[in-house]
């Protein structure tokens, strides 16, 4: 490491120990405590609500600050074991009342009510849990001041809700081992925002009030209402879920000699557990042993137009619990990566599953600290040889309750004795209100490394204004990075190397007020560009400009102009049939996006891009309609058609993809959930098909079906290839232990 790099790396942890906590001012609302039993029925009947405060929601969208069309109010208690929270939302015909989906984290075309608590009350990380009029359960973690909501976070709680000619009603009941907090001299204060949605009026509302002009209003901890609970504890969670598996592989293998594919038939029999158990009250400590993700949904096939990896995101239950603590994001626009991707362990570059030995997650808050550590040993492609995969998280506020400053950590070691190593320091810090600053600084090392570090490294500094799709007033973004060429985070995401990436992004949106019919309009100008480190020459650049808008219906989307620059080194193979030459290639193309109001039963989404596509043309059409056919079945279905021709070369690639999804629930306990879809590129059939019978919280039944059929089985001039390429059957049993 050079001398300036330590300079940095020495600024850095002196910034860590020197300032002190900040001290949050805002007005607090003390919680009632109560002695008395509540049903859990969603009816706010028993004598402990009755003499409760009733907090009024504010209308948030589409006009904010108007009082709610109808009656949305909020309730709140708390005893030796739970917190409650319970919702009254009047209508004016209960045919309004929407409430289709009848399962776990999945919301249709319905009602809800959300429930938002910065339990820490550090207004950056929260927890999050919505229900509807049928009662359902959706929960989410939020993430620094509510920029990063991961929906798959799954906790341990009850609802219930109830329907009448008013309205409907429900009660939530969070057990207080759930909600990690901190007990300051005898008083827990947390940062609480509640929220209402009516599908039938598109009105959203909000206790307290909040402002559109922020990015993602609803799970911003810093303007969260400041409520207090006294004289409780948290308590440590304590959970065992042991699972069993069973069932049957069929797959196609090659002969020897390989002139034909035979197939091969594996009887399977899995058993493993899953162990949660508070070291603290803010400490938990995550133990997993012969890890299983088979009820994890399929991953939607992708067609790759471009020269490197494409981005597929986490899905597995265990690494989306407390992921937002191991995110660091080291991209900006055109840049997804991250300098953590957990898809990089127990998964193959091709998505297939790796058996997980074990490993443990520790998580949670020491102190001032918000402390990380994983560890995973897996298998690899490779026969006889085991990975260990590890990562080390610390970060603490800074300065003031918007800033923070951290370190991450990680390496990979497989058993012959291939190592990587890397970290990174990232700072987060607000500059003004609204105004942030990313600074970070990481470097790799491995045993096939070059004797110079600094090309190793990695540097990123952002300045920005955050905002969303539909915020209103300014926003924008200023991104510059540099990643040398043998930058290499083993177990993250980096598609590129040895470049230099620049970003311009603003946004300004616009309200245009009562009497238009659009709730906002926004603007949005976009320059992004990618140089060589070598020779300071674009490898891409890419200009635009958009206008995203959102009319008072629901109805959103954008249209835009784009120019793309590439320049090819080497050629660009889309397909045995087509592929684009060496060379520097410039082209334009327009888009247009629409998208229903999320309350809509039926909906169609549709996307259209025209124009040029490198020495050719394009046309790509996307087209998903979705249908709430009753409470019991939601379908949608999408269907993307994309032509390229490239007439000078008389060359052309097809690349349509369709997927069909149909949701089926009988009641909250028993739910089917079909996925099938077709990848003309790649001639192949998918379907995914999972049964689940929920007995109780933690006590889950799953089937499990899994089938590739090649489409094509003639494409291959020298060996006919099977028509079903791989099957699967599975059957899991899941039963938590709670302690």
């Amino acid at each position: 490491m050079s001398y300036e790099q330590h300079q940095i790396l020495a600024v850095l942890l002196f910034a860590t120990f020197a300032i002190t906590e900040p001290v949050a001012g805002q007005q607090s609302i003390r919680v009632a405590r109560t002695d008395q039993p509540i049903v859990l029925d969603g009816q706010i009947d028993e004598a402990a609500w009755a003499g409760t405060t009733a907090h009024q929601m504010v209308t948030l969208s589409p006009i904010a600050g108007n009082r709610p069309t109808y009656v949305s109010e909020l309730k709140l208690l708390y005893d030796d074991d739970y917190f409650y929270a319970a919702a009254r939302f009047l209508v004016g015909d209960p045919s309004e009342i929407r409430g289709y989906s009848l399962q776990r984290d999945r919301i249709g075309a319905d009602d809800w009510f959300r429930l938002m608590l910065d339990t820490f009350n550090d207004n950056e990380n929260g927890l999050g849990f919505l229900t509807t009029p049928a009662g359902i359960r959706v929960d989410m973690s939020i993430t620094q001041d509510g920029a990063s909501v991961n929906p798959s976070w799954n906790g341990f709680w009850d609802v219930a809700s109830h329907q009448d000619q008013q309205g409907w009603y429900s009660e939530m009941r969070i057990p207080l081992s759930t909600l990690r907090f901190q007990n300051i001299d005898g008083e827990v204060t947390m940062g609480l925002i509640a929220a209402r949605y009516s599908a039938a009026t598109n009105e959203t509302s909000s206790y307290p009030a909040v402002s559109p002009t922020l990015s993602n209003p609803l799970s911003r901890n810093s303007v969260a209402a400041k409520i207090i609970l006294e004289g409780v504890d948290s308590r440590a969670e304590k959970h065992f879920t042991p699972y069993l598996l069973s069932g049957l592989d069929r797959n196609a293998v090659l002969a020897n000699p390989p002139v034909r594919f035979d197939q091969q038939n594996d009887s399977k029999f899995e058993a493993g557990f899953d162990l949660k158990y508070g070291l603290t009250s803010n400490l938990t400590a995550d133990l997993t042993v012969n890890t299983d993700f088979a009820q994890v949904e399929a991953d939607n096939q992708q067609v790759n137009l471009t020269r490197f990896s494409l981005f597929f995101p986490e899905k597995r239950q265990f690494f989306q619990e407390q992921s937002g603590i191991f995110a660091v994001s080291t991209g900006a626009v055109q840049d997804n990566s991250n300098f953590f991707h957990s898809r990089r362990i127990g998964l193959t570059d091709r998505g297939e599953q790796l058996r997980i030995y074990g490993g443990a997650r520790v998580s949670g808050r020491v102190g001032v600290w918000d402390v990380g550590a994983l560890t995973m040993q897996t298998e690899t492609e490779t026969s006889g040889v085991s990975e260990n995969f590890g990562v080390m998280r610390l970060r603490r506020r800074v300065l003031n309750d918007q800033s923070t400053l951290g370190a991450l950590v990680t390496t990979r070691i497989d058993t012959d004795g291939n190592t990587n190593v890397a970290y990174i320091a990232d700072s987060r810090l607000q500059v003004f209100a609204n105004d942030y600053l990313t600074a970070q600084w990481g470097q790799s090392f491995d045993n096939e490394q070059n004797e110079d570090n600094f090309n190793s490294g990695m540097a990123r500094l952002t300045w920005e204004r955050p905002g969303t799709l539909t915020s209103q007033g300014l926003a924008y973004r200023f991104s510059a990075k540099w990643a040398g060429a043998e930058f290499n985070p083993g177990i993250g995401f980096q598609p590129r190397t040895d470049f230099s990436h620049f970003v311009l992004n603003g946004r300004y949106g616009i309200f245009p007020g009562e009497e238009s019919l659009f709730r906002s309009i926004q603007p949005s100008p976009l320059v992004s560009v990618f140089l060589r480190n070598q020779d300071g020459s674009v490898e891409s650049a890419f200009t635009a400009f958009f206008v995203n808008f959102e009319m008072k219906s629901g109805v959103f989307g954008y249209l835009g102009l784009r120019r793309q620059t590439e320049d090819l080194r080497q050629p660009l193979v889309l397909s045995p049939d087509a592929s684009i030459p060496v060379g520097r290639h410039s082209f334009n193309s327009a888009q247009l996006a629409i998208h229903p109001s999320d309350g809509a039963r039926f909906g169609v989404s549709g996307e259209i891009e025209a124009g040029e596509f490198y020495d050719g043309s394009q046309f790509n059409l996307s087209i998903e309609p979705q249908f709430n056919v009753n409470q019991h079945l939601e379908i949608s279905a999408e269907y993307n058609f994309s032509r390229f021709n490239f007439s000078d070369r008389s060359e052309e690639f097809d690349a349509d993809i369709f997927r069909l999804r149909a949701q089926l629930a009988l009641d909250t306990r028993l739910s089917l959930n079909a996925f099938v879809q077709y990848n003309q590129a790649a001639d192949r059939v998918g379907s995914n098909i999972r049964l689940r019978y929920h007995f109780a919280e933690g006590r889950d039944l799953f089937v499990v079906y899994n089938n590739t059929l090649n489409t094509d089985i003639s494409r291959n001039p020298q060996l006919t290839l099977p028509r079903s390429q791989s099957q699967t059957l599975l059957v899991k049993y899941t039963y938590t232990l709670s302690g």
